[in-house]
This record gives C-alpha cells, structure tokens and sequence, in this order.
C-alpha cells in the first residue's frame, strides 16, 4: 500500500517545502499562493501570499500540502473520482469530536487518501467549484 501523505500548515508552507527540497534533494513541482485563484476574493488579506496547494517530488513519492487546505474541493474530487470508478469509498469514521472524514482507496495501486467531510450546504457549492477548477488547472500546468 502507498499512502500520499497532504501536510497543513499555518502559514510556513513555502518556507518548510523549500528546506524539504533543500535538505532531502527534492523538486518542487507546484507553489501556488491564493492569490491569483479563484479563491482569492474569499481569502483574508493577511492570507493571500500563503499556499493554496503545494507538490514536492522526493524521489518516486510525492508530498502534498497548504497553508490553508482546500478541504471542500479535495472533498468534491474525491466524490468525482469515486464516480469515475477511480477511487472506492473504504469507509467513514468520526474524529476530533465528531468530525467525518472519508476513507477511499484508489484501486490499481492501492493508495490511501483520507478527506474530511465538510457537509457541504448548496450555497457554498459555486466557491467548491472554483477551488476544484484551480486545483485542476494547477494539476494539468505541472503534470
């Protein structure tokens, strides 16, 4: 089984990925700041220049991570991939107080991708849209 690990942080994104690719001979494959997205309208002032999402290749693995994380649009490529039969649903479990998160599973390579479950309501669906778009456009400019 191959996990692909997605770190969070608050803030030191950019910072802690540049020492990764420093330290462990990595290639930043994407660095893309908020600003310039189609989040940026919702996205406070003080948060515009931190990462909206990051790719680091360490070897034959790739480590993922934000600033501040698209946790509805992983949510929704998750729901897409699942219906495109890419991804399988394994389970959903409680966290931190009762937080889901989802537990998929990706079949020909037996990858493990775990996605919080934002219970979503239908006036936040377009802002979903958009961050899904960005995380697609930035996928297809480095892949």
């Amino acid at each position: 089984m191959k996990i692909n690990p997605y770190l969070m942080f608050k803030g030191n994104c950019e910072e802690a990925f540049k020492l990764y690719a420093d330290v462990f001979g990595g290639q930043i494959l994407a660095m893309l700041p908020h600003k310039g997205s189609p989040a940026e309208a919702q996205t406070p002032a003080e948060w515009q220049n931190k990462i909206m999402h990051a790719a680091l290749k360490l070897g034959d693995e790739t480590l993922m991570a934000s600033d501040s994380p698209p946790a509805n649009a992983c949510y929704v490529l998750a729901a897409m991939l699942e219906r495109k039969r890419v991804l399988k649903q394994m389970k959903t479990e409680s966290r931190d107080g009762g937080r889901r998160v989802l537990i998929y599973e990706q079949g020909s390579t037996g990858d493990v991708f775990i996605v919080p479950d934002p219970q979503l309501r239908l006036d936040e669906l377009e802002n979903v849209q958009n961050e899904v778009a960005e995380l697609l456009r930035g996928a297809a400019q480095n892949g």
